[in-house]
């Protein structure tokens, strides 16, 4: 029978690196929150062209982009005293 936990090891076993999915993810969003299109969907696709990103990029992660923005909106909002 093998034990529950394993004394000898500290920390995560498997520690993932961030995908490119991601990192595109959060560089599109950090872009979109500083240019304040966020809220409506062409402009957000224009802007994110005009940034430089590929369309298919777009299409495939805006919804994902637009929700990481508007996290970091009302974050940002909530932590204001």
């Amino acid at each position: 029978m093998m034990p529950a936990e394993f004394r000898g090891l500290e920390g995560p076993i498997v520690v993932k690196p961030p995908t490119y999915r991601q990192q595109l993810t959060e560089s599109m969003a950090r872009s979109l929150e500083q240019s304040g299109y966020a809220g409506d969907e062409r402009d957000a696709i224009r802007w994110l062209m005009q940034e430089g990103y590929a369309m298919a990029d777009i299409v495939m992660l805006l919804d994902d982009v637009r929700a990481l923005t508007a996290q970091a909106i009302v974050a940002r909002e909530m932590s204001k005293p």
